[in-house]
Parts: C-alpha cells; sequence; structure tokens
C-alpha cells in the first residue's frame, strides 16, 4: 500500500477543484485565495469573483476630508474603511457599474473604481446654462449619478448621466470637453435608471419617461403615472424610486407623511416638518411601441430591497447571511427618526416595523449608505 503523501504542495490541488471554490468567494476571500501561491494568485487573477459580483457592499463617505470611505460587505459581515488616493476634500455623487462618481476642487470630475484603483475623469462641472446664462453661486454638485455600461470595457458606448444641482439634469461620454444638457435642462426628476438601453426616469408631476441615446437622448415613451398608481389616505407626499429586479424594471412608490418632532413648540413644528413613511407600493413598468401600463407587484420574489437617500436597490437576500435582512422587504430610513434605525416594509402583510441589528452597519449611519458593485 502506497504511503499517503501529507506534504503536498497547494499548487497541486486540481485547477476545477478551486474554481469552484473561488465561485463561492466573497471579494475579501477571493483577494485571499491569491495570496496562498503563485499558481492559486495566477487563477484568482484570471477568474471573476462570481459570488462577490452578486453580492454588492455598502459604502458611505465617512470622512470626506481625509477621502476615507466606509465598506461593508453583507457577505463577510463587517465593515472596513479605506482612504482612496486622490480623494481628499472630494464629495460622492453616488456609485454605479462598480464605479464612485467623485467631485474634487482641484482633481475636478471623475469615475473610481475602488477595488481595481483605476480611475476615468469626466468633464469639468458645468458654469452656465445651455441659453449662456451663468449659473452662478451655486453648490455646483452632482446629487446622483448612473452609468449605462462600465467606462473600460466599453468606453465609446458608455454614457453618464447625472443630476447638477440639484434639477439640472446632464450627460456626458468618458473623454468629452464638456456636459451636454438635457433638452428640458430644468427637470424635475425625482429618480432615474438605465434599463434594456434605455434611461427611464420618474418626475414629481407624476411623469415617466424612456430616453434612448441615438447619440443625444431621444424620448421614445412619455406618459402620466396619474390614475396608474393608487393613492393612500393620509399620505402627504410620495417618492418614486426605479429599481431593477430579476430582469424587471420596477416602480416603487414611497407613501409620506409630515411628523413634526415631538419636541419642538408648536410654531417651530411648522417650520421642522419631516417625512416619515407610512406605506410601499411596487408596480412592474411595461412599455411598448403603442403602450404603458402599471401592474401591481405583490411580492419581490428571493430579493430584499434597500431604499435610501439617493439610491434603490434589489438584491438576493441570500447575500446577506449576518444581518437579518429577509426576503420581500423593502429596507429603508426616516429623516425625522435617529440615522442609526433601520425600518422595514413586508409586502406580504404590509407592515412595517422596526429591525434590530447585532452588526456595526447598524452603527453606521444606515442614511448615507448606498450600495457598490464589485467589478
Amino acid at each position: 500500500m502506497a504511503a499517503i503523501d501529507h506534504h503536498r504542495p497547494w499548487s497541486a490541488i486540481q485547477r476545477e477543484l478551486l474554481e469552484l471554490i473561488l465561485d463561492r468567494l466573497c471579494f475579501g476571500d477571493h483577494v485571499r485565495f491569491g495570496a496562498v501561491c503563485r499558481s492559486w494568485g495566477s487563477l484568482a487573477a484570471g477568474s471573476p469573483h462570481s459570488r462577490a459580483l452578486r453580492s454588492p457592499w455598502f459604502v458611505f463617505l465617512r470622512s470626506p476630508s481625509t477621502g476615507t470611505f466606509e465598506f461593508f460587505s453583507p457577505v463577510e459581515g463587517r465593515a472596513r474603511r479605506i482612504r482612496l488616493p486622490s480623494s481628499d476634500e472630494c464629495r460622492f455623487s453616488g456609485s454605479s457599474m462598480g464605479w464612485l462618481v467623485l467631485t474634487h476642487r482641484v482633481h475636478g470630475n471623475r469615475l473610481l473604481n475602488p477595488f481595481t484603483n483605476r480611475s476615468v475623469r469626466l468633464p469639468p462641472s458645468p458654469s452656465h446654462y445651455p441659453d449662456g446664462i451663468d449659473l452662478g453661486p451655486t453648490l455646483h454638485m452632482f446629487d446622483h449619478a448612473v452609468l449605462s455600461s462600465t467606462p473600460t470595457q466599453t468606453p465609446e458606448n458608455c454614457i453618464v448621466v447625472a443630476m447638477y444641482n440639484i434639477l439640472l439634469p446632464v450627460f456626458c461620454r468618458p473623454g468629452d470637453k464638456e456636459w451636454t444638457f438635457f433638452e428640458s435642462y430644468r427637470s424635475d426628476w425625482q429618480h432615474f435608471i438605465f434599463f434594456g438601453g434605455l434611461l427611464y426616469c420618474v418626475t414629481n408631476t407624476d411623469q415617466m419617461m424612456a430616453y434612448e441615446f441615438t447619440p443625444q437622448p431621444v424620448c421614445r415613451h412619455k406618459f402620466t403615472l396619474a390614475g396608474l398608481v393608487e393613492k393612500r389616505d393620509g399620505s402627504d407626499a410620495k417618492r418614486c424610486h426605479l429599481v431593477e429586479s430579476a430582469g424587471l424594471l420596477l416602480l416603487v412608490v414611497q407613501y409620506l407623511v409630515d411628523c413634526p418632532p415631538a419636541e419642538n413648540n408648536i410654531l417651530g413644528a411648522l417650520f421642522c416638518l419631516k417625512p416619515k413613511t407610512i406605506h410601499f407600493s411596487v408596480y412592474r413598468v411595461e412599455t411598448s411601441c403603442s403602450s404603458q401600463r402599471l401592474v401591481k407587484v405583490r411580492s419581490l420574489g428571493d430579493d430584499a430591497m434597500f431604499v435610501g437617500s439617493g439610491f434603490a436597490r434589489a438584491v438576493g437576500a441570500e447575500h446577506f447571511p449576518v444581518p437579518k435582512f429577509k426576503k420581500n422587504r423593502i429596507y429603508f430610513t426616516d429623516c425625522e427618526d435617529d440615522e442609526y434605525v433601520w425600518y422595514e416594509f413586508c409586502l406580504e402583510d404590509e407592515k412595517i416595523q422596526p429591525v434590530v441589528l447585532d452588526i456595526c452597519l447598524s452603527s453606521l449611519f444606515p442614511r448615507r449608505w448606498r450600495m457598490i458593485d464589485v467589478v
């Protein structure tokens, strides 16, 4: 009987087995896998971290003065603080396709992939309206931005759409010298997203539009939400979010009431009204050349949805083994509460209740978190 070799090198493990292991690793373990030996490092560098791609991270800018970001891996249940190069005194305007959208007073506007440290320059911030009128002493900042595709894989097809100074939607392509305003450049857009090759946006006046870039944006669909979205008794306002889930485009309507802080006096409360969420409704958006309609959705399937300041995202609940996030729930925070409090809305029983988390994410200002893919 041949003696068993207890000292076989790690590099002797079959490649097929290693690929199966890689497919199940989160991003952090993927990096550590590559550090075991040279052959494992070569395999890790040439293989996509599949589970990490399916498991987006939470991210927010903890310290603008030093460019320090907080990244939370839901698979690992832990947060990391990372100081990104040339990001001191920057503003974090959003994340899309695995890229952060950053504005810097010296380095200008750029896309930054925090996992590869690759950077793509964007045009300087606009200083004039399309009619030549000076923007004046405005804040000159982007509030929200999305990408149509990754700028490194298909730079010629990548379009960056951003909301500038709250009400000015603009777009550019990597390499452009300036931003281009949309035709109706004074906008009331609430939220926008790329889906199926089109840019969808929803407005404060209950309009939904879909733009195709050819290469200028052309409106292909436009319809009103009035009569299609249910009204909610007692609701003072609503916010609309566009979310992709299981290959479908969803319209998520968040119903709000204005609540004065209890500790304020009556006169002060009139000027300190803060929104409180009382309900959510979810609709599937269906558009064609001849018609558009909304279909009420009763279940998110295996997805959990996160709605925050400037972002909305649906993610498979199986990617959250540590936090107590469940499928068919919408997770959110309310402005009138302490920033540390999460809430969940269950689509099945339509009830809202606070979420108790025993992980570090609960203490990291969840209202400021966004999500980023690891690519």
